[in-house]
């Protein structure tokens, strides 16, 4: 049987990866607007700390939206590293 790892555990492997193997300087993150979401943003946080509002940019959604081009009318930064 399988596990689920915790999003904020998650979401720190992602971010440390993404800034030490990738180099990546700006992230683009896309979570759902439930309490997944903001734990997703938590974990984001930690890696991140006080520089995560300089290199993220955030385009919540609703698990409902019908439109699934929904992200790219709301990030502002599309030449960031997305995940």
């Amino acid at each position: 049987m399988g596990i689920q790892a915790p999003f904020r555990l998650e979401a720190r492997l992602y971010a440390r990866h993404a800034v030490e193997k990738l180099n990546a300087t700006k992230l683009v993150c896309w979570p759902r607007m439930t309490i997944f979401g903001r734990d997703y943003l938590a974990g984001l946080r930690d890696v991140l700390g006080p520089g995560f509002e300089q290199r993220v940019s955030v385009a919540t959604y609703e698990v409902t939206e019908t439109d699934h081009r929904f992200p790219s009318r709301q990030v502002k930064h599309p030449r960031r590293t997305s995940f």
